[in-house]
């Protein structure tokens, strides 16, 4: 039987750890936001995403291999956007970032308990798909303001591969608008670790790089784009 089919088949010890690394730490996050929040918000907040994200991916046992990390910790305020491949990813970029990071979602993820309740806590922007996210990144814009970082997938959706023509110009405006700087980062098989339309982690690496800034006077749609999809050509080359 081809390997890549028996991958995806579903086994019960495969399902109940997915449970595990979906549920418990999401509880565990809301104990924090709970008890740590309403004496120190931020210091609550950071606890918060620390502690969801390493229990998250050491149950699943997904492991990260990340490429220059000194620039992801101590850039603040600052954009970070990634290709997003899989409903994983902003577990990732909470295990990349670590503190001070606001996530910018879309809206439907508001209603998902305790995922919705969770991100909310956590101070998250949603944006709607239906033409109202411009006036949404206005919250992108503040936290900026409070020497936050913003992280956000410029696709807005999931795609198995970056394709030219799918990066939105929000993340651009705000970049321009705030005077903030683009950092880019490119994740690799994120998409193999947690496929599309399925909740079933699969346990292995994510290769992380940092493509490298993009300052907010230089920043463009294509030029943000273009470094993407360099990104994705050298992943699928053999």
């Amino acid at each position: 039987m081809n390997k890549a089919v028996r991958q995806h088949q579903p086994r019960p010890l495969g399902r109940l750890r997915t449970l595990l690394a979906l549920t418990l730490p999401a509880l565990v996050g809301l104990l924090v936001m709970a008890f740590v929040v309403p004496f120190n918000q931020r210091r609550g907040r950071n606890l918060a995403i620390r502690t969801v994200s390493f229990l998250a991916l050491r149950i699943s046992r997904v492991q990260l291999t990340i490429h220059d990390p000194d620039n992801l910790l101590s850039r603040r305020p600052a954009i970070f956007t990634i290709n997003h491949e899989s409903a994983l990813d902003p577990l990732l970029v909470a295990a990349l970032l670590q503190r001070d990071v606001v996530p910018v979602v879309k809206s439907e993820l508001r209603h998902q308990f305790p995922v919705g309740w969770l991100l909310a806590c956590a101070g998250a922007v949603f944006v709607a798909r239906d033409g109202t996210g411009k006036k949404a990144l206005g919250g992108a814009a503040t936290a900026l303001s409070h020497g936050q970082a913003i992280a956000l997938a410029p696709q807005g959706t999931r795609q198995a591969h970056v394709r030219a023509g799918s990066f939105r110009p929000g993340v651009v405006h705000l970049a321009r608008d705030t005077g903030t700087s683009l950092v880019m980062i490119f994740l690799r098989n994120a998409g193999a670790r947690m496929p599309a339309r399925q909740w079933r982690l699969f346990p292995g690496t994510v290769q992380v790089e940092v493509l490298g800034e993009m300052r907010a006077g230089d920043a463009t749609l294509e030029g943000l784009e273009r470094h993407y999809l360099q990104a994705e050509a050298e992943a699928q080359a053999p």
